[in-house]
């Protein structure tokens, strides 16, 4: 069985490489996109089984992002991750089909468990 693929998007490099090294560590496939126009490319030609996505974001924000993911594959499961979430803002994302969010600073094992619990409500169940 291939890993699930994550695509991880964050202006921050550092988080990209945080990210990438947790989710890699636990035998996820990640790629981390930090431009806007990288971000667009990425969703247009890769399949992903989650994304992750900041809020806060140069040119896209995080909800630009979770729209154009929703277009373009209306099943993706979505985490996003963020210090500046209110239950504002996830009221908003939850509108979008978006359920899963972490705030930052985050633990590794927080990470885990919001990209494992995103993946499993995405599964449908077996018959």
């Amino acid at each position: 069985m291939e890993p699930r693929r994550i695509l991880v998007i964050d202006d921050d490099l550092e988080v990209c490489g945080l990210l990438e090294i947790i989710l890699g560590n636990a035998g996820y496939q990640v790629e981390t996109v930090n431009a806007s126009l990288n971000t667009v490319a990425s969703l247009l030609v890769n399949r992903y089984d989650l994304v992750t996505v900041d809020l806060r974001m140069p040119n896209m924000d995080g909800a630009d992002v979770a729209q154009l993911a929703r277009i373009l594959d209306n099943q993706v499961p979505i985490v996003v991750i963020s210090g500046f979430l209110t239950p504002g803002v996830e009221v908003r994302f939850q509108e979008m089909g978006v359920h899963h969010f972490l705030h930052k600073p985050f633990q590794a094992h927080e990470l885990l468990e919001t990209c494992e619990a995103a993946l499993r409500d995405a599964t449908p169940p077996s018959v």
